[in-house]
């Protein structure tokens, strides 16, 4: 029987706490990586690595546990007999703390980010518009320092959010000034004749010159709505997509009105898009829905409803989604899901947790609210 002692600051459920660590971070932290807590006081702490988050949970036990300072420097598992010095119990514990793998909390980044837009450089010199900002540009450090996410991570959002770091600070465009920017790109390729597969970085900023649209603005626009190629040994030459341009002429119409007439909406974004480019209904995914209306006849509209101004919030986002529209197709939810489905996460799951599924009259599958 081995020998036990209360140590003379023996604490119950104060001073410890013991943290069950998952084999994948048992790795990270014999390979010495960075591990953190992060959570402010409104918020659930997690445990951060450099490319996973953790949820960080209390869980009872049934049984007392105590903590000795003992230590084993062979690493045998019985390490008291009656031979061994006094067991030195110095707290106990009925609970312990548990790690779950969970999708990175990163909804703050783009509240964060867009209290600061960049504007451009007329903007930023103005001394008043820079008085009347809400708050200063953030660095990597303080993004870091406040989103619960890892690194990796954060970085991963900040290109989906098409963030872009400037004297130090990561900004995002503002709406209006991305919105008339890229116009202006689009109309100048139309008037220089550029090829819209084959944009130099180099030759539609120099085209721009004189309207507020420095490098770094061309680079994020072109990034954004196409892909990087190569044209014979040119530097940083970009393919616009089709797709993508005929998707931002119709959150430009969108946004001139919410709401449209089904067929004028049609005649209209057909007629802004280049020659030879044909509007499908599926590209306004996540854009805007088409709704039947019972006025004089079975009319269809379009109303705008864009994804990325929705909570990233899974449990969140499906609340607004059935405020909005109270039964679903499979199609129309999807696109408002796919964006929110990360670490895991599939829209599959979604919809079977916070969602309920029929059928209707006409064989169609539908959900509504749980």
């Amino acid at each position: 029987m081995a020998n036990v002692q209360y140590s003379t600051d023996f604490a119950v459920d104060e001073k410890h706490k013991l943290m069950e660590i998952p084999p994948e971070l048992v790795q990270h932290i014999q390979e010495g990586s960075n591990i953190s807590f992060k959570g402010d006081e409104s918020e659930a702490i997690v445990l951060c690595t450099d490319d996973a988050t953790f949820s960080v949970k209390v869980a009872s036990t049934s049984n007392t546990l105590y903590i000795t300072d003992a230590v084993d420097p062979e690493g045998s598992t019985t390490i008291f007999s009656s031979e061994s010095p006094a067991c030195n119990i110095v707290g106990s514990v009925s609970s312990y703390l548990e790690l779950v793998s969970c999708p990175p909390r990163v909804e703050k980044l783009k509240i964060l980010l867009s209290k600061c837009p960049y504007r451009g450089n007329f903007s930023e010199a103005d001394s008043e518009d820079n008085s009347a900002r809400s708050t200063s540009p953030l660095s990597w450090q303080q993004l870091v320092d406040q989103i619960q996410a890892s690194d990796a991570e954060i970085r991963s959002a900040l290109e989906l959010l098409h963030a872009f770091e400037l004297d130090g600070c990561w900004r995002l465009l503002d709406d209006t000034y991305a919105t008339e920017k890229f116009s202006l790109i689009l109309t100048s390729a139309v008037a220089e004749g550029w090829d819209l597969g084959k944009l130099s970085i180099a030759e539609v900023t120099a085209s721009l010159e004189g309207h507020d649209t420095p490098l770094i603005v061309v680079q994020v626009l072109l990034k954004k709505y196409g892909t990087a190629v190569d044209v014979d040994g040119k530097t940083e030459c970009y393919a616009l997509s089709m797709d993508e341009i005929m998707k931002f002429e119709a959150i430009k119409l969108l946004k001139m009105n919410a709401r449209w007439p089904f067929d004028d909406f049609w005649a209209t974004w057909s007629d802004t898009v280049p020659d030879g480019a044909k509007p499908r209904v599926e590209l306004l995914a996540g854009i805007g829905l088409v709704y039947e209306t019972e006025t004089g006849g079975r009319e269809k509209e379009v109303v705008f409803y864009p994804a990325n101004e929705l909570s990233s919030d899974p449990k969140t986002r499906m609340a607004e989604l059935f405020k909005f529209k109270s039964t679903w197709t499979a199609d129309d939810i999807s696109p408002y899901l796919s964006d929110v489905a990360v670490g895991g996460l599939t829209v599959e799951k979604i919809l079977f947790k916070f969602a309920r599924n029929f059928t209707d009259k006409n064989g169609v599958k539908m959900f509504n609210k749980r």
